[in-house]
């Protein structure tokens, strides 16, 4: 008995249905830009911002190489590690080879997560990252450009200082209460993106999260993510720029690989925050 030959249309459906798995299936870092006016940047300043979350210690060798290129090769101004870096399971000295490859590139700061917090080992966690000239804002922040630019970070409210998010909101607004009249651009890195009604209450333009992990898996012009903890189903912040009224949120969908965990037309990412001032007068940074 002889096979029937496969028709066109067969051989379409069978391509087609390859290509979505492949393309649903892929978990290489991708590089996602996000242009942003800042009208308290002084007219033709542009400030590239890379900002990365839920490293978790990544364990290939050959994809934190990977990383480290793609991220060298976005020349940015500032690298923005908006919590999760370290891991409370895998070891810290993937992390560590990770950042020492970044060395030279551009300033790191770096805001704690929950997952730092859970491997009971913050200070051993910040020795090794400073050790690799790595800034740790922790509940602080530094002036940048002739004190045109602040850029704080906050600890994750898994810290034992606060243990609940009423508490470490109660310590932000009294914190950075300095910042309120601050005439430059006020940027926050804090790893939780869920957290908009608090960051409301902050003097800050732009705050930078991780932690949701884009979601998991997208379904493409259907929803931006289906799972995320503490948003739980179709959560509404897991990637993206968000704007609410006078400030912006750049949500990174993170580093983070898990092959018992996949992600599913989620690829990992590096955001590249392009941002172009709209004040006067010129700056350099």
């Amino acid at each position: 008995m002889r096979n029937s030959p496969c028709s066109p249309l067969d051989a379409a459906l069978a391509a087609g249905t390859l290509a979505l798995g492949a393309a649903a299936s892929y978990n290489g870092y991708v590089v996602r830009r996000t242009p942003l006016k800042a009208p308290r940047l002084p007219a033709g300043t542009h400030l590239r911002l890379v900002v990365l979350s839920d490293l978790h210690g990544e364990t290939a060798g050959w994809r934190r190489h990977w990383l480290a290129r793609l991220v060298r090769d976005q020349s940015p101004h500032l690298i923005l590690l908006a919590g999760d870096i370290f891991d409370d399971v895998r070891p810290f000295e993937n992390t560590e080879d990770f950042l020492r490859q970044l060395n030279g590139c551009a300033p790191l700061y770096y805001a704690l997560g929950n997952h730092e917090f859970r491997s009971r080992r913050v200070p051993e966690i910040c020795r090794r990252a400073q050790g690799l000239g790595v800034r740790m804002l922790r509940d602080g922040w530094v002036t940048l450009g002739g004190g045109r630019v602040a850029l704080a970070g906050m600890d994750d409210y898994a810290s034992p200082a606060f243990g609940s998010p009423e508490r470490w909101l109660a310590h932000c607004r009294e914190r950075f209460a300095p910042l309120k009249d601050f005439p430059g651009l006020r940027i926050l890195i804090s790893h939780r993106p869920e957290l908009q009604e608090a960051y409301g209450l902050l003097p800050f333009d732009l705050v930078v999260c991780g932690h949701a992990h884009g979601g998991q898996a997208r379904i493409p012009g259907l929803c931006n993510g289906v799972y995320a903890v503490q948003q739980g189903l179709f959560p509404p912040w897991v990637g993206g720029l968000y704007r609410h009224g006078s400030w912006d949120q750049l949500v990174s969908r993170g580093v983070s690989r898990y092959l018992l965990l996949p992600r599913v037309f989620n690829p990992p990412e590096v955001s590249l925050l392009e941002l172009e001032g709209t004040g006067t007068p010129h700056m350099d940074l």
